[in-house]
């Protein structure tokens, strides 16, 4: 379906709508992502509302999660929604949050309710508002006729060279625009296949993920005032570590606990812990699920934490991270990291304080 046509109308519903708008009415923000297929890749798990198109045109509706210093796994409330019920339960969901005036945020509130009862208040405001609300339009896909040019930029930092040569690609060989995607990659549309793009990494359009090693990192202490650390220049250091053969390992670094670097949802997470700056290990994140707690490093043993879980995971044979979660189970990382890492902690009673309840 087209994710673009369905977030417009989503958005355009509430803006401008002074019930909705700002801190003065509403306890907390409220996060919405719309993946267009059940890859999932708009990260429902982390969301407050996570809407994933299923293939028979229907939609799977995600409630109550959210990363960062308090981690909460969002909860499948809903299965084969109807495109046009999905705003009701929408603004159903913002109704309950505003009506529990709850400031840590919506995950709060379905943490305190339980889901199902949630999905309860949700249906009894979606059922008395729903023939009051627009219906969205055509959402059929749109696909536009090219092929893909696929520019990875490990940690997310792009020279003003590199700029210049995407723009040069944009213009010259393509539609004047790029889609930039949140496994900090550029794709660039282009019309036509010439030799002067002999050395590009050109492939036909979708599917976009999972694909080849990732690394993502946020702004981190350079740019961004609550980083602890410098997530650039370790993601840099990790990047060289994952190999093609291992298939497509995504690691996630975040400078401080709101978690911008999605470590939560990485094959292998990496974000600061503590008033002493230590750094908390997860494994087995994706989409649709949060990663477990390993636990705490100091943040000069990054990079050899990563090689160590990469090492074990190569002789493990298995197929993806979740598998190998599975196989060693999170002990034996933890005996791994505990041998080969000096600074490695198991996670103890103040991790359990501090993060969220699942």
């Amino acid at each position: 379906m087209n994710a673009e046509a369905l977030s417009t109308f989503i958005a355009d519903y509430f803006r401008y709508r002074a019930e909705y708008e700002g801190m003065s009415v509403m306890p907390h923000r409220f996060k919405i992502s719309i993946s267009a297929c059940e890859r999932a890749c708009a990260i429902p798990v982390a969301q407050d509302v996570g809407i994933v198109a299923r293939g028979d045109g229907t939609f799977d509706v995600y409630i109550g999660g959210g990363i960062g210093e308090h981690a909460f796994s969002a909860k499948l409330a809903f299965t084969g929604v109807r495109a046009e019920d999905l705003l009701p339960i929408i603004v159903g969901a913002i109704e309950v949050f505003k009506r529990e005036g709850e400031k840590r945020g919506f995950k709060w509130v379905v943490a305190k309710y339980g889901v199902e009862k949630v999905k309860g208040l949700i249906m009894e405001f979606a059922n008395g508002i729903k023939s009051t609300l627009p219906k969205p339009s055509d959402l059929s896909p749109k696909f536009v006729d090219a092929k893909i040019i696929r520019l990875h930029f490990p940690t997310g930092w792009v020279g003003g060279e590199d700029l210049e040569r995407v723009i040069n690609l944009a213009d010259g060989y393509g539609f004047g625009y790029v889609i930039i995607f949140n496994n900090q990659t550029i794709y660039i549309p282009i019309r036509e296949v010439g030799k002067e793009l002999e050395g590009y990494e050109i492939r036909e359009p979708g599917p976009f993920h999972p694909e080849g090693p990732t690394t993502v990192a946020c702004l981190g202490n350079e740019l961004c005032p609550p980083g602890l650390i410098d997530t650039s220049g370790i993601g840099t250091k990790i990047h060289v570590h994952l190999r093609r053969e291992y298939g497509p390992i995504r690691v996630g670094i975040s400078g401080c606990t709101h978690d911008c670097g999605m470590s939560w949802v990485s094959d292998i997470g990496f974000e600061p812990f503590g008033s002493k700056t230590r750094v908390l290990i997860t494994v087995g994140g994706g989409p649709t699920r949060l990663g477990q707690i390993v636990g705490t490093i100091d943040p000069g043993d990054m990079e050899a934490a990563t090689e160590a879980i990469l090492e074990l995971y190569a002789k493990s044979g298995v197929k993806n991270m979740a598998e190998f979660v599975a196989k060693y189970g999170v002990d034996g990382i933890r005996e791994e990291l505990a041998r080969r890492v000096p600074s490695f902690m198991k996670p103890g009673q103040n991790i359990k304080i501090v993060f969220g309840p699942d």
